[in-house]
């Protein structure tokens, strides 16, 4: 799978610090993938992370091709009794 990132994740990435292999990892071992509420081409990985949940937004080019549009620890998730098998 290629991953491309938008300046604006890349960004976002950099002031987060987190690292763009952690993104490839994250989506390859995704506890959870969801569609967004608003844009049906866009989902959300969810991927646990050092206790903590990242959450990679972006959408598929094509088969191959995965655009990340942002990522970031979502403390919302880290609140809720997140099960997962």
């Amino acid at each position: 799978m290629v991953i491309k990132f938008t300046y604006h994740a890349l960004r976002k990435l950099d002031e987060r610090t987190i690292n763009p292999i952690d993104i490839k990892q994250g989506i390859e071992s995704a506890l959870e993938k969801e569609n967004d509420r608003i844009y049906p081409e866009v989902v959300h990985y969810i991927v646990e992370k050092e206790g903590k949940y990242l959450r990679i937004i972006g959408k598929f080019l094509d088969e191959e091709t995965f655009l990340v549009i942002s990522a970031f620890y979502d403390r919302r998730l880290k609140k809720k009794e997140w099960k997962h098998d």
